[in-house]
């Protein structure tokens, strides 16, 4: 959890430390080749770059594409790893996810709470409880009248609106339309006793490893084209479960058939005299 102290940077909500933290942790060859231009200006450098390149271009696909300072490459985060192989491998676990509940914006507006990864604003989300007369609709109104000027609801690539029973959820805040439900079913049911019916919410879509996946493959760049601006598209929760699902039969499958093709050449090519390359 953060204090409102651990964010340096009010403007564009930047915990420094914690990304500058990141990189000492995963780039220090990188970081040092910087410094050896910069010397002690080098993280201010790095943060000069970033804030030109939001200008332009999302802070998730900066995350997703790393970013270049003086012809220096930096990873933002590392995605969950496919393999033993590569650099992901290595340095994946060391992703850092905070949370800041009540972040104080302009005029003493308090979003309930952001997720912050490697010191970055990746999600902001506003919960309401239908026992207070309150539900998701309140959330998506509150998020629509924000002051859009400001970066924390500029920045991050997921604005959540919730009640204890239905979320919505947008890539940008600004409209009523924009907002999509984000439902498990028909109907959400707890898969624990004693929780919310939203719990698959904080407990599968912002897991840790499902946040990195959808930094990772399911965040959508749709560029600009004639008169229309350029926007961001997420799956909604159907589509991303379906993806997981099929994923996971079509590995399975592979896998099971794979064994048993090798069972078979095995067995049969017993006292063959013949060599197998499987």
């Amino acid at each position: 959890v953060l204090e409102a102290e651990d964010i340096t940077d009010k403007d564009y909500y930047l915990v420094e430390s914690v990304l500058l933290g990141f990189l000492k942790a995963t780039q220090a060859d990188t970081l040092n080749a910087l410094e050896a231009n910069y010397g002690s200006g080098a993280f201010t450098e790095i943060i000069s770059v970033l804030k030109s390149t939001v200008a332009y271009k999302p802070l998730w696909l900066i995350m997703r594409e790393g970013l270049t300072v003086d012809n220096h490459h930096f990873q933002l985060f590392y995605p969950v790893p496919r393999s033993s192989r590569g650099v992901s491998h290595k340095y994946w676990q060391e992703n850092r996810f905070q949370l800041k509940t009540e972040l104080l914006i302009g005029e003493n507006k308090r979003p309930d709470i952001v997720l912050f990864l490697n010191g970055l604003p990746i999600v902001v989300i506003e919960l309401k409880h239908e026992k207070a007369g309150r539900s998701v609709h309140d959330a998506v109104t509150q998020f629509n009248n924000r002051n859009h000027d400001d970066k924390i609801f500029q920045l991050p690539f997921l604005y959540i609106a919730m009640d204890t029973s239905e979320v919505k959820l947008a890539t940008n805040p600004r409209e009523e339309a924009y907002f999509l439900w984000h439902n498990a079913g028909l109907v959400n049911e707890p898969q624990t006793e004693g929780e919310y019916p939203v719990e698959y919410f904080y407990r599968d879509v912002l897991a840790k490893n499902n946040l990195l996946a959808a930094l990772s493959f399911y965040l959508i760049y749709v560029p600009p084209v004639d008169d229309k601006a350029a926007y961001s598209l997420f799956p909604r929760y159907h589509q991303s479960r379906l993806v997981n699902n099929l994923s996971t039969d079509i590995a399975i499958y592979f896998k099971t058939t794979n064994e048993v093709g090798k069972k078979y050449l095995v067995n049969h090519s017993a006292g063959s005299g013949k060599t197998l390359t499987i």
